[in-house]
């Protein structure tokens, strides 16, 4: 329990439970009593160690990750940073953000810059594209700045742990769904939004590497058809796209390998399409709300709250205490099939 729940449940400031936790003088008996109440209750074990740490030291936390917005993806994960925040209240910790545009590698690697120009504690890296990512981290190595990973993992850095759903078996699970929607004589696309820039996102190679493993696993089914589709204002790409679609009217199944779901749907809805089943990621506001519509038919979602909250929370064990990366509190997340009925 945090000093701020005990003085919720206790009604007493939380300077007070501070003072009465470290046995120190001017309480008065009724607050002591209504305090130790609420510990005897919670059977409350002081830890001395940690408490005697939280009040000599202060940390700071640099968070690096895609633009955050209202109801979307980040936003949920961000959720979950301040939970965390907030539940470790006790420790002197401020949290700073560096975002970017996950479609453009410039502005990820001007995020990238501005982080290792500022002075941080810790990192967590929420990384879109893979060169830019290890590049930092072999930075951050060089600074002996610890780091975790949140949505997504690289090979050969040496972070303290990561939280993010296991991409490749998203994608292979993409494919069961994609498989069971379409018929054996109807095809299936993969839509690939286009970036700025050199690089690809990481979790969208994985995903794909996984989707296109189910299919060739998979006996006389057609291999999914990939389209790269631009969500800008470059109008002559999204005219192709839709006029592709109604001239393969068996194609009938579409997979969204990022949170933009909905932007295809709506795509699909305003020109009177209205016949293609969409598998989407993410249970964003504006995906559930296609889901509601009936507009997108399954979302893989990835609990990016849990994701928030447990990279806070590795960060402080690392930073206290500089518990091993292996120590259990560290790996793959957990995946749900959402769907309409399930709202």
């Amino acid at each position: 329990m945090t000093i701020k729940q005990i003085s919720e449940l206790s009604g007493v400031s939380p300077g007070t439970v501070d003072r009465i936790l470290h046995n120190r003088d001017k309480v008065s008996k009724e607050a002591r009593a209504k305090v130790e109440a609420v510990l005897a209750k919670a059977d409350y074990r002081c830890n001395i160690h940690t408490s005697a740490l939280s009040l000599r030291k202060s940390f700071s936390i640099a968070v690096v990750c895609p633009t955050i917005i209202k109801g979307d993806y980040w936003h949920s994960i961000r959720a979950g940073i301040d939970k965390a925040q907030e539940e470790y209240s006790d420790i002197e910790l401020s949290v700073q953000y560096f975002e970017y545009d996950q479609y453009d590698t410039e502005s990820c690697k001007r995020a990238f810059n501005q982080l290792l120009d500022s002075s941080c504690s810790a990192v967590i890296i929420g990384g879109t594209f893979e060169e830019e990512t290890v590049s930092l981290c072999s930075s951050l190595d060089k600074k002996s700045t610890p780091y975790v990973f949140i949505d997504t993992r690289f090979d050969g850095c040496h972070q303290v742990g990561h939280f993010t759903a296991d991409q490749y078996k998203c994608g292979k699970v993409m494919g069961k769904l994609l498989d069971l929607l379409a018929l054996a004589e109807e095809r299936i696309c993969v839509i690939r939004l286009a970036r700025t820039g050199s690089s690809h996102s990481f979790n969208t190679g994985e995903r794909l590497k996984g989707l296109q493993d189910y299919f060739s696993s998979c006996a006389g089914r057609k291999f999914p058809e990939e389209f790269t589709l631009n969500l800008s204002s470059q109008e002559n790409n999204k005219e192709q796209f839709i006029e592709w679609l109604r001239g393969n009217r068996d194609i009938s199944t579409l997979a969204v390998l990022n949170s933009k779901g909905h932007s295809v749907a709506d795509l699909l809805r305003s020109n009177g399409i209205s016949d293609r089943h969409i598998v989407g990621f993410d249970a964003t506001d504006e995906n559930i709300r296609c889901l509601h519509e009936g507009t997108i038919s399954f979302l893989l979602c990835q609990h990016p709250e849990q994701q928030g909250f447990e990279s806070l929370q590795r960060l402080i064990a690392y930073l206290l205490y500089r518990s091993p990366a292996n120590s259990g509190d560290t790996g793959p997340v957990g995946v749900e099939i959402l769907t309409k009925e399930m709202l």
